[in-house]
């Protein structure tokens, strides 16, 4: 007899929760049986024909490049460098002995307030000098086995490389786009100069969006015919998604646009400027070409007079601080905080002896007390006091990551929780990439699978309308190593050589387009037999890891914004015995074919530390990790990783190219 399957409590999207849970159009569920005898299985059959989609398209991308005329002969320069650029950082990271001399300070027994002595500076010298002398060993060891790869054609490196950017023995953390809470202080605004005032200085207000009217504070979309129009990516995606009217623009720093060297010299009366050069003509006094130019204009304090082009900064600081704003924080601007700051300035400088005899203190603490009191990896934070900035205190919060929707993907599949009258965990695939040709029917990729209940997990069938999602970031878990050489080289050249093969074919018959099903599904099927021949021992060890840990009573499949979000639910399904090593284990002995993956990125439990740097071997946090980090001070980020280092050098920096 089938069961009824559970309804959430979750609200459904459209009320309150919406930012919380993601919107569904259900159609009614099929239950298959108890978990336990069908999970596995299920997800199996799932992975291949996810598989078998995607080897579609990457057989009509490969086919595309091959019949279009202007890709053969086109090489770029990516494909002929075979230097591996930016290792050696990371080496330092990892390697064994690079890692002890970094985590001295951490063993000492103590940690003296007195200057150390001859011997001890003696010894961290000797310690330094072979930390560096065994990691240049490691990192030359490692140059000069990628300095003798294989030779291979451009077409077969292509072919290869769309199989490799398949991922399909990869396992990555998915975060999705959310919209802003009250309580989240919201991102900088782009900023637009609205007027000048007497003097010519601008007055900068936030650029709103032309069909919404609320600030924008991701990127803009312009027109590209009516200047006057300009849009948010909100809007832009809702209503403009994909049409070639609009243009992408970072956001960028408004001054080099609205300060022209006219207005420049207007604003500037310092009277050591020189106005003209050896040849008469008006110099551009703004941006300052070299420091030596900014000494000259006039930097008055408090109470005086300064140059108005030394004070934009603060115009733009000020008007990005009002921007960011909650109603909590009242008429509150950034030179009151500066003030206050100043003022607890002093009072800790009064305690420096005191903070010296804490750093003594210290020496008797284990690693794991020195990062206690920083952000865990499940998404709370414990004794942050002094963590976050004053100014955004009133916005932290001690679950940042419960707004945060994240999923777990792994090779097609993609787990998740967090979702719209599903008590429990969604199990569907992703959508194939388009990268060139055209796709036929996904038919199938409407399917999912639903596993709800405790302690007895059932498992549900149900077809569910796609959706598009938004994503944020991808956090790198574990390298697969699928055809990089490391599992099976002659298997590897046997699968591109039958892709190249039929591509050819496939090429020959017809065009690329929706008219070739009959023999793409043909193509297709020939290169499943070999590809599941050479993924089936790995994906099903970790289709078998991850199904153990959903069918785990101890893992709670519901959603809840402080108990189990969707973080902590991604973390429950990594098992660190499996994955948690940085290389996977060589040893054919294992239950486990070896070795089970390329690397491994998994975090240990309370991963997101801030770390101090102690020597040259150690690096602040990672550009992921700064944008995760964001969220433990309740600050909303409005656009995507990428976007967000594009806006550090645009906008922040205010550099309008590279330099």
């Amino acid at each position: 007899m089938q069961q009824p399957f559970p309804l959430s409590p979750i609200r459904p999207a459209g009320d309150g929760n919406k930012n919380h849970v993601s919107e569904v159009h259900d159609t009614p569920p099929v239950e298959i049986g108890p978990a336990v005898n069908h999970l596995r299985q299920e997800m199996l059959g799932m992975y291949w024909r996810g598989v078998e989609r995607e080897l579609s398209h990457i057989l009509l991308t490969l086919c595309e490049w091959q019949t279009n005329p202007d890709y053969p002969g086109c090489v770029l320069p990516d494909e002929q460098d075979r230097l591996v650029c930016g290792y050696d950082t990371f080496l330092d990271q990892v390697s064994q002995t690079s890692r002890q001399f970094a985590q001295r300070p951490f063993h000492a027994a103590t940690i003296s307030g007195r200057p150390p002595s001859y011997a001890q500076v003696a010894e961290e010298r000797a310690w330094e000098f072979y930390a560096g002398m065994k990691a240049t060993q490691v990192k030359q060891s490692v140059r000069e086995a990628l300095s003798q790869p294989e030779e291979e054609s451009i077409v077969r490196r292509r072919a290869r490389l769309l199989l490799q950017s398949a991922q399909f023995l990869d396992i990555d953390k998915m975060i999705e786009y959310r919209d802003r809470q009250e309580s989240q202080r919201p991102a900088p605004p782009q900023l637009m100069a609205s007027a000048f005032d007497e003097v010519g200085l601008p007055i900068l207000a936030p650029q709103q969006c032309s069909q919404c009217y609320t600030p924008i504070r991701s990127s803009v979309f312009a027109s590209i015919h009516d200047d006057r129009v300009a849009i948010c990516e909100g809007c832009y995606r809702r209503n403009h998604f994909g049409q070639p009217s609009f243009a992408k623009q970072y956001k960028s720093c408004c001054l080099p646009r609205t300060i022209t060297p006219r207005l420049g010299r207007k604003v500037c009366h310092c009277p050591d400027l020189p106005r003209r050069d050896e040849n008469g003509r008006l110099h551009d006094i703004w941006p300052f070409a070299k420091p030596a130019d900014a000494k000259l204009h006039v930097h008055g304090h408090q109470g005086s007079v300064s140059c108005g082009l030394t004070r934009l900064p603060n115009l733009v600081a000020e008007a990005k601080f009002a921007g960011t704003r909650l109603k909590t924080d009242g008429d509150s601007t950034l030179s009151k905080f500066f003030e206050e700051d100043r003022e607890q300035d002093k009072v800790l400088a009064s305690r420096y002896h005191r903070g010296r005899e804490t750093v003594a203190e210290m020496g008797n603490m284990t690693t794991l007390d020195l990062i206690s009191d920083f952000p865990t990896s499940k998404g709370s934070i414990i004794g942050s006091s002094g963590q976050v900035p004053r100014y955004l205190g009133p916005s932290a919060d001690a679950h940042p990551f419960g707004n945060a929707h994240m999923a777990l993907r792994i090779g097609p599949i993609v787990i998740e929780n967090g979702i719209a009258d599903v008590r429990g965990a969604l199990i569907t695939t992703r959508d194939p990439p388009e990268l060139h040709a055209p796709h036929d029917s996904l038919s199938g990729i409407e399917r999912s699978l639903l596993l709800t209940g405790n302690p007895e997990k059932r498992l549900y069938s149900q077809l569910r309308s796609r959706t598009s999602k938004r994503y944020k970031a991808v956090m790198k878990q574990v390298v697969g190593g699928a055809f990089c050489g490391l599992f099976d080289k002659e298997m590897e050249d046997d699968i591109v050589d039958a892709l190249l093969n039929e591509s050819r074919d496939l090429a020959d018959g017809v065009a690329a387009t929706v008219e070739v099903s009959h023999p793409l599904n043909e193509s297709t099927s020939r290169l499943m037999v070999r590809l599941k021949r050479y993924l089936s021992s790995r994906i099903e060890a970790y289709l078998s890891s991850i199904a153990s840990r959903l069918l785990d009573s101890k893992v709670d499949l519901c959603w809840h914004p402080k108990l189990n979000d969707c973080q902590t639910f991604c973390e429950s399904l990594i098992d660190r015995q499996v994955f948690g090593p940085l290389v996977a284990s060589p040893d054919p002995s294992t239950t486990y074919p070896a070795p089970l993956y390329l690397m491994s990125f998994v975090c240990r439990p309370g991963a997101y530390t801030s770390q101090q740097p102690m020597s040259k071997f150690d690096v602040p946090s990672g550009l992921t990790e700064e944008y995760l980090l964001k969220s433990t001070w309740g600050r909303h980020e409005e656009v995507d990783i990428i976007d967000s280092l594009a806006e550090y050098w645009n906008d922040w920096g205010g550099f309008e190219g590279p330099i």
